[in-house]
């Protein structure tokens, strides 16, 4: 798969979510993509796990592209080569991580010399749910 059309020099906007599925965090991800203008960027969608395609289809655009990485469960160390070559492939101008879960996919960014890096985190992770885990903090 490949987000690359001949001549298309809009920046792309690599968002890396968990899973792709009904949530709030989701929903900001959709409304990012329907509300950026369209002549100005690309998007792609990336699932560690996941992306539910009735969700995905809440995208009014045709040209984004979605991609699951079925990730098992566990460490995501075994899906650094992988993301790393992606990143060097697709070209991203920015990788945009979403939550806990997707944090460290900000390495294999760094490796590909990704120019723009972004994490965001949305709520509480429901291990933390008042905020206070230090380490959650950090």
């Amino acid at each position: 798969m490949s987000v690359h059309a001949a001549g298309d020099r809009r920046p792309l906007v690599l968002h890396l979510v968990y899973r792709f599925d009904t949530g709030g965090l989701e929903n900001g991800v959709v409304n990012l993509i329907n509300h950026m203008p369209g002549e100005a960027y690309r998007h792609a969608v990336v699932a560690i796990t996941e992306v539910v395609p009735g969700f995905a289809a809440r995208v009014r655009r045709d040209d984004v592209a979605f991609l699951s990485l079925h990730k098992p469960p566990g460490h995501s160390m075994k899906l650094y080569p992988r993301l790393a070559r992606l990143f060097a492939d697709w070209r991203p101008a920015v990788v945009h991580t979403r939550n806990l879960a997707a944090l460290e996919c900000q390495v294999p960014a760094a490796w590909a010399g990704v120019p723009a890096r972004v994490h965001g985190e949305h709520g509480r992770d429901v291990d933390d749910p008042d905020g206070t885990r230090a380490k959650y903090q950090w």
